[in-house]
C-alpha cells in the first residue's frame, strides 16, 4: 500500500473520530432520552425506534473508545437499557415485550466488551462501589444486570462488591452473586462459601447449596492450605452423620482438596459406614459414593473395603506403592435392570404403564411383560437388607405399597403378582409418577421424613406428555434437597429428552434400549 493511500486513510479515520467525538454528547443524551421514554411499561415501541436505539448503541461503543472518562456513564446507561428485557415472564401491562427484550439483550451484549475496554479497572471499581456495594438503596435492576454480566468473568476489582451482594437480603441478588463467585480461585471466596453453608444451617434456604458444591468441584486445585483445612474441618462431621443426605451433600466439597488431607478422612468415614451396614443400618449408596471418590483419586478399584484402602494409602504415603489385596474387583454377576446396576439398598421402580407398553417386542411378549421380567430378575439379585417398592405411571400413578418393602422372596412374588395384574392404559404422564416417588405433598414440597429411598429407577417407552422443560427448574426448586438419584431407561428410539434430563440433573445414568 502506498504512503499516499496510508496517509489518506489515516486522515479519514482521524476526521471520523473527531466528528464522532463532537457528537458523542448527543449520542449519550439521545440514548438517555430514549430510555426515559421507553421505561414507561405501558408505552408501545415501534420497530423503527428499536432500530434507532441499536444504531445509537454502536455510537456508544465508540464513545467508550475515544472518551475513556465517560465509560462509567455509558456503562450505567447500558445497565439501564439491559433492564428493559422483561425476561421470560413479562408484566401483563407490557404492550410490546419483544421489542424491549431485543433492546435489553443488545445492550446486555455490550456490557462485557465495555468491561474489556477498561484495562485499568476503573469501570470495574465504579461498578463495585456504586452498583454492587451500595446496599439495598442501589437501583435493584442495575444490580441484577451487573451481577448477570459478571458471571464467570472474575474481575478482581468487583470481588468485594460480589461478596457484599452474596449477603444481601434480596434472594435473587444473593443467588446471582453466588453464581458469579462460583469457581473463583481465592481463599477468601472458599472460606466465604463455607460461611454461607453454615448460615444455611441457621436459615434454611438462605443459599443454593448446589452452587457451593459446584464451586468446590470446579476448582483446579485447593491444595493443603488454610482454605483446604477449613473445608476438611467443615466436612468431617457430615461425612459421619447418621443422615445419608448430609454425607452425600458434603462429599463433593472435598473434590479438590489434596489427597494428603482428604484420603485419610475418606477411608475413616467409609469404615464407619461399612460398620453401620454390618450392624443392620448404613447405606450402600453412601458407600458407593466414597468408593467412587477414592477410585477417582487412586485409579484403583477396591470396593467398600476400608482395610484395603488403608493398605494402599500406607504404601503410597511411604513411597513404596504395592498392590493391595483385591486391587481389581471381579465383574458383578448379579442381574441388572436393562443393564443398570446401581449401588443402593433403598430403591423405587417407576415403570411406564401407558397404553403404548402393550406393544409387542417379540412374539407373545409385550414391552410391559418384558419390563416385568427385568424387574423380577433385578429384585432377585438384590443384596440382603435391600428394600424396594414399585410405582406405575400413566395418566395417573398406581402405587404398590406406600413404604419400602424388604426384598424377600414373598415380597418380590407379591410385587410380581401386582404388576402382572395391572393393565397398561392411558397417557405417558411422568411427572406425577416422579412426584409420587418423592412423596411430594399438596403444598408442592417433599416430605423428607417419609422419603425412604435414595434411588429411583425409571423405565419409559416414548415421549412424555409434559416434555423435558419442567425437569431442571423442578429439581432446583423442589427435589434437589432429596438427594435422590434417578437412573433412567428409554425403550426404543423415541423420547423427548425428559429421561436424559432427569438422569443428568440428579447424577444418575441414562440407558437407551433399542
Amino acid at each position: 500500500m502506498s504512503r499516499l493511500l496510508c496517509s489518506l486513510l489515516l486522515f479519514v479515520g482521524l476526521a471520523g473520530a473527531a466528528r464522532s467525538q463532537s457528537g458523542s454528547e448527543d449520542s449519550v443524551a439521545r440514548a438517555q432520552a430514549w430510555l426515559a421514554r421507553a421505561s414507561r411499561p405501558t408505552l408501545a415501541l415501534s420497530d423503527d425506534e428499536v432500530l434507532q436505539l441499536e444504531r445509537w448503541l454502536d455510537d456508544l461503543r465508540l464513545v467508550q473508545v475515544i472518551q475513556p472518562e465517560r465509560r462509567t456513564t455509558v456503562f450505567a446507561l447500558l445497565l439501564d437499557l439491559s433492564a428493559l428485557d422483561p425476561g421470560e415472564s413479562p408484566p401483563p401491562a407490557l404492550q410490546t415485550p419483544w421489542q424491549r427484550m431485543r433492546v435489553g439483550r443488545s445492550a446486555f451484549a455490550s456490557l462485557g466488551p465495555a468491561l474489556d475496554l477498561s484495562k485499568d479497572g476503573a469501570t470495574q471499581r465504579w461498578l463495585a462501589r456504586e452498583v454492587l456495594a451500595r446496599g439495598e438503596s442501589a437501583a435493584r435492576a442495575r444490580r441484577i444486570e451487573a451481577l448477570e454480566c459478571l458471571a464467570g468473568r472474575r474481575e478482581q476489582e468487583t470481588l468485594s462488591g460480589l461478596l457484599h451482594c452474596a449477603r444481601a437480603a434480596d434472594a435473587q441478588v444473593r443467588e446471582l452473586a453466588m453464581r458469579a463467585l462460583v469457581g473463583w480461585p481465592d481463599d477468601g471466596v472458599h472460606l466465604f462459601m463455607l460461611a454461607q453453608l453454615a448460615e444455611n444451617v441457621r436459615q434454611p434456604g438462605w443459599v443454593n447449596v448446589a452452587l457451593v458444591r459446584q464451586h468446590f468441584q470446579s476448582l483446579e486445585r485447593l491444595g493443603t492450605g488454610r482454605a483446604a483445612q477449613a473445608v476438611v474441618a467443615f466436612v468431617r462431621p457430615a461425612l459421619v452423620s447418621t443422615s445419608w443426605r448430609d454425607t452425600v451433600r458434603a462429599l463433593p466439597l472435598l473434590a479438590r482438596v489434596d489427597d494428603t488431607l482428604a484420603v485419610p478422612v475418606l477411608i475413616e468415614s467409609l469404615g464407619l459406614w461399612v460398620a453401620r451396614r454390618e450392624a443392620g443400618g448404613g447405606s450402600r449408596r453412601v458407600e458407593a459414593e466414597f468408593v467412587a471418590e477414592l477410585r477417582r483419586r487412586s485409579g484403583r478399584t477396591m470396593g467398600p473395603f476400608p482395610e484395603r484402602w488403608s493398605l494402599w494409602w500406607r504404601a503410597r504415603s511411604s513411597g513404596t506403592l504395592v498392590d493391595g489385596p483385591g486391587e481389581a474387583e471381579a465383574p458383578t454377576s448379579r442381574a441388572g435392570f436393562y443393564g443398570l446396576r446401581p449401588e443402593t439398598d433403598r430403591v423405587t421402580f417407576l415403570i411406564d404403564a401407558s397404553g403404548s407398553m402393550n406393544q409387542a417386542v417379540s412374539e407373545g411378549v409385550t414391552r410391559y411383560a418384558q419390563a416385568l421380567e427385568q424387574l423380577v430378575g433385578f429384585l432377585g439379585g438384590l443384596e440382603p437388607g435391600t428394600r424396594f417398592r414399585v410405582v406405575l405411571f400413566e395418566t395417573n400413578p398406581r402405587v404398590w405399597k406406600d413404604s419400602l418393602q424388604p426384598a424377600s422372596r414373598s415380597s418380590i412374588e407379591a410385587a410380581e403378582r401386582w404388576v402382572a395384574y395391572q393393565r397398561p392404559d392411558g397417557g405417558t404422564y411422568l411427572r406425577p409418577g416422579v412426584e409420587t416417588c418423592l412423596r411430594v405433598g399438596l403444598d408442592g414440597k417433599i416430605d423428607l421424613k417419609a422419603l425412604e429411598e435414595d434411588t429411583v429407577i425409571v423405565l419409559c417407552d416414548g415421549e412424555t406428555a409434559e416434555g423435558r422443560g419442567w425437569v431442571w427448574p423442578w429439581w432446583r426448586e423442589v427435589a434437589e434437597e432429596s438427594c435422590v438419584r434417578f437412573h433412567c431407561v428409554q425403550l426404543g428410539g423415541g423420547g423427548n429428552g425428559t429421561l436424559e434430563a432427569l438422569a443428568e440433573v440428579s447424577g444418575g445414568e441414562f440407558v437407551r434400549v433399542p
